[in-house]
């Protein structure tokens, strides 16, 4: 709660989309450093404070390959796949595909 008088914090009034998540996984390394496929499972409660009539429990699986083709310059697709959105019932599965890229100098 912010102090009378002060301007308000970017987290006023907002809640969080999970208050509780439990969350594993691992890596392998296939080529001597130079790339990782990865993949990351996540369990998480929607809290009943979001709106939500009944939220329910949201599973989450990622999936990615991170190559690296230069010391300085790596490169990640991916896709999440999420079952359950916890404040969505009008979906059951969600995909998201993602590519990143990260550069240093």
């Amino acid at each position: 709660m912010p102090v009378e008088g002060s301007p308000p914090s970017f987290g006023d009034g907002g809640g969080a989309f999970v208050d509780r998540s439990i969350c594993i996984g691992t890596g392998y390394d296939l080529f001597d450093g130079r790339d990782l496929v990865a993949v990351g499972l996540n369990w998480g409660r929607a809290p009943k404070s979001t709106g939500a009539p009944d939220p329910r429990d949201q599973h989450t699986a990622e999936l990615f390959y991170r190559y690296q083709p230069f010391s300085n310059l790596q490169l990640t697709p991916g896709i999440q796949l999420i079952a359950n959105p916890a404040n969505d019932r009008s979906q059951d599965l969600l995909a998201v595909f993602a590519f990143r890229a990260r550069a240093t100098f």
